[in-house]
């Protein structure tokens, strides 16, 4: 039986992502998929693009040109499989995906054949057909990317005019990428900046971003662009982040070699700007944030995270922390320029796109004249950043309005956006693989982005950003990152659906958060709690199984034991508002438990839902930073010296901070208190007596 012309399509565009001419499909059609396959596969074309390639690396990559999307992972298994057990030879591969495609890959292949045929007929004459060679195949095959369905090949077709007009008749330039932030950025405008303000004006080259931020930026030579004009450079403005689902803000800015836009592109464009070569930059940012030999104007993070094989231990973390340092940046960026535009006196004053400016070359100046590695999330490093950001501006609204920060704002400043950024980096494929890591930066992102930014700007220009350190810190965080809402992730397919609904659904809150473990231990306890300990009552149903075990210990004997209730009450209050019980709440707490209305622990509980005012302010202090020192224990890996004095010395540190100020303090003392600890090996006191209470039967399992 004949192939059809939609056929042989699909198998040129399987095999080489080309369209093929009239003649050719003639010349074939009597040929079967076989064989028109053996005869593309032995072309020094195929042969060349995937000599050097794995068997895995190359069904990712036929994916992408068959489907427009990554590999799932059973079909990368599965396929990866059949490929080296020799069942399927490489050659056949493009060939047995395009016979397999179901669903809506089999619309997307279907849709590039139609694609690829009206081009073909499009461009029917002597002159037309002796156009399509060399990088104008490379220019069709980026617009075949592209189709995936029945819009984009409408599209498609929208566009044909042009194209084969700009093929035949003038010479053109063009340019390709993709444009992302926390997510891909779509509908955003890249543009060449011809007269340097920063915005697109008309007749300057632009193109609109699609649902993956890809662009086709494409000219003619003669009649749009004076000769020696051609940009070197391009800007991105505008958008929405598919991920986050927020308005994208400042611009990105790449050379025109570049196929990956995104901050870190940016930043290396600012480097290059600031007198060091391409390679010089490159190295630069390889040595500041880890990235290995990672060509940043080439890859794409997420992208590159999306594709990364999992049966190559390395490629997963690496891939990761290139999409960890690419949201950092942008979230650290819009912060500190935000900030800036407040602390201004609003845009009338500082432009958005100026503070933008001053913060992309303050932080390429800070990296140019530095070595070493960089921790965009150190507090010291942030505040430093908007120090020198403020300077880079020149703006004398700005520079008056800065001097007037207090040291204490300035470290709360750098405080607040070191937990939003620790909490993009706090993200692994444990659980969720690669789509649920990629889910919690989106989730990290949005917190920041959508909730932190504009109020710490805010908060800065009225000189007190430690008001939100209860509410931003880590253990903050633990409850509103996995409550935030995502967007999609990888645009292109459903691979990722089973992660985003899971982030969506608020399944990875917390059942009790650290924060109300750390008021417990504070109150009943007067200390931050062992890591393993507040792990595990996190994942209690109630505080209540908390209480009643934390009363039943002998830390809590030893502070309480047979003392008279009005001194327990009055104990209590200065373990949680370090301050004596007024007479008012004595009598009446005091009152409760002698009437048997509430127990000891119970009242513990009350207070901290009664609390008001200073007391709230106080108790919700000490929590949150109990719970920094719970986390820097597991982080340093120090859990074994937090026992015998070492707890006396937590407890000292915490009974010193009674509000926004003095929990600003504390956090800046914590790292040196917590290297100070004395590694004296556990174990934490065992709590067997406990077991018949909650029910559990291996009370090896509790912690206090």
């Amino acid at each position: 039986m004949p192939l059809s012309p939609t056929d042989i399509a699909k198998l040129f565009v399987a095999y080489s992502n080309r369209v093929p001419e009239a003649l050719t499909i003639t010349l074939v059609a009597s040929q079967s998929s076989a064989e028109v396959a053996a005869t593309l596969a032995a072309s020094p074309e195929f042969k060349v693009a995937h000599a050097d390639e794995s068997n895995a690396a190359m069904v990712r990559f036929f994916y992408h040109q068959l489907f427009g999307h990554a590999t799932d992972a059973a079909g990368a298994n599965y396929w990866t499989a059949l490929l080296d057990s020799g069942a399927i030879s490489r050659g056949a591969l493009p060939l047995y995906l395009a016979l397999g495609a179901q669903g809506s890959d089999k619309t997307a292949l279907e849709s590039k054949a139609a694609a690829a045929l009206a081009f073909s007929a499009e461009m029917d004459t002597g002159p037309e057909l002796a156009a399509y060679q060399g990088s104008n195949v490379a220019l069709v095959g980026a617009y075949l990317d592209r189709v995936t369905d029945a819009a984009s090949l409408a599209a498609f077709k929208a566009e044909l005019p042009f194209l084969a007009s700009t093929l035949k008749d003038w010479g053109y330039t063009a340019y390709t990428g993709q444009v992302q932030a926390t997510g891909y950025v779509q509908g955003a405008t890249v543009f060449n900046d011809a007269n340097g303000n920063g915005q697109f004006d008309q007749g300057e080259w632009n193109a609109v971003t699609d649902s993956q931020g890809r662009y086709i930026l494409t000219a003619s030579n003669a009649g749009i662009v004076p000769p020696g004009q051609i940009p070197v450079s391009l800007l991105v403005t505008g958008g929405t982040d598919a991920t986050t689902g927020l308005a994208q803000h400042g611009s990105y800015a790449a050379t025109t070699q570049s196929k990956a836009v995104n901050a870190l592109s940016s930043l290396h464009l600012q480097l290059q700007l600031q007198g060091a070569s391409a390679a010089q930059a490159s190295a630069r940012l390889a040595e500041a944030f880890g990235l290995g030999a990672t060509d940043v104007s080439k890859t794409s993070p997420l992208s590159a995270a999306i594709d990364s094989d999992p049966g190559a231990p390395a490629s997963v973390p690496a891939a990761l922390h290139l999409q960890v340092v690419a949201a950092s940046l942008d979230g650290l960026q819009l912060a500190v320029a935000r900030t800036l535009v407040s602390l201004a006196g609003g845009s009338g004053q500082l432009s958005e796109a100026q503070a933008f400016k001053a913060v992309a070359g303050a932080l390429a100046g800070t990296l140019a004249h530095a070595s070493g590695a960089t921790d965009l999330s150190s507090a010291s490093f942030i505040s430093a950043l908007l120090a020198s950001s403020v300077a880079q501006a020149g703006n004398a609204s700005l520079t008056a309005a800065a001097a007037k920060l207090s040291a204490l704002a300035t470290q709360a400043f750098g405080q607040v956006l070191e937990a939003g950024l620790a909490n993009i980096e706090q993200t692994n494929t444990a659980g969720g693989g690669i789509y649920g890591a990629l889910a919690h930066i989106g989730q990290a992102s949005v917190v920041l982005q959508a909730s932190l930014v504009d109020k710490l700007a805010a908060a800065m220009a009225s000189g007190h950003p430690e008001t939100l350190l209860t509410s931003y810190l880590g253990s903050a965080l633990g409850v509103s990152t996995p409550a935030a809402h995502i967007g999609d992730i990888d645009t292109g397919s459903l691979n990722d659906a089973a992660a985003i609904a899971r982030a969506n659904s608020g399944a990875g809150v917390p059942a009790i958060s650290a924060i109300e473990v750390g008021k417990l231990y504070a109150a009943l306890l007067h200390r931050p709690a062992e890591p393993a300990g507040q792990g595990y009552w996190q994942a209690q149903s109630s505080v209540h199984v908390l209480e009643t075990a934390l009363v039943q210990s002998a830390e809590f004997q030893q502070q309480f034991g047979g003392k008279a209730t009005d001194v327990a009450v009055n104990q209590m209050y200065l373990n949680m508002f370090g301050h004596a019980a007024d007479s008012a709440g004595l009598q009446y707490w005091t009152g409760l438990i002698t009437k048997g209305y509430l127990t000891l622990g119970g009242t513990a509980i009350a207070l901290t839902q009664a609390a008001q005012g200073s007391d709230a302010l106080a108790l919700q202090a000490k929590a949150v930073a109990a719970a920094e020192f719970t986390a820097g224990l597991t982080v340093l890996q120090t859990e074994a010296a937090y026992t015998g004095q070492n707890l006396a010395a937590a407890s000292a540190w915490l009974a010193g901070i009674q509000d926004d100020a003095t929990l600003s303090s504390a956090i800046a003392a914590l790292p040196a208190l917590l290297k100070s600890l004395n590694e004296n090996p556990g174990p934490f006191p065992p709590v067997a007596q406990f077991a018949a209470l909650v029910g559990v039967a291996e009370p090896e399992a509790f912690f206090l």
